[in-house]
């Protein structure tokens, strides 16, 4: 059972090694017919960069689907919140099980995450090829 996560977008920027694709996420309420007089309802746009040896079949403009494996997706949540946050919750009981105060155990976790996000920093790279993206074509 492989699940995929999709997005549909549209091609912002096309290199000769990447395609950047603009993706529009909407809340819940975004689609409501007052939205626009609540202050709740809001759009943001997400920029994705996808690398790939082709890039001759896209142009700027072009509606695709923007995929990707939801294992990998779950990999990069781990790599980017879950981790950081058994750190600093691991970090803060530490420190205070050592005689801290509350400021200090406060302090050592966040502390203890310059070192982590500084060790993702240096392995974008790879953490880029295992954590991938795959775009297609998609008429709207």
């Amino acid at each position: 059972m492989n699940k995929k996560i999709q997005h549909s977008g549209i091609i912002d920027l096309v290199d000769s090694k990447h395609v950047v694709v603009r993706v529009t996420q909407m809340s819940a309420c975004a689609s409501c017919q007052i939205a626009g007089h609540c202050r709740s309802s809001e759009s943001r746009d997400k920029l994705i960069e996808v690398y790939m040896d082709d890039t001759n079949t896209f142009h700027v403009g072009d509606p695709v689907r923007v995929i990707i494996d939801a294992k990998v997706g779950y990999r990069a949540l781990a790599l980017g919140m879950a981790f950081p946050l058994v750190l600093l919750i691991s970090v803060m009981v530490l420190v205070l099980m050592l005689g801290g105060t509350e400021g200090m155990a406060a302090l050592s976790g966040l502390a203890s995450l310059i070192p982590y996000y500084y060790m993702l920093f240096l392995m974008r790279k790879k953490i880029q090829r295992s954590v991938s993206f795959l775009v297609e074509k998609a008429s709207f």
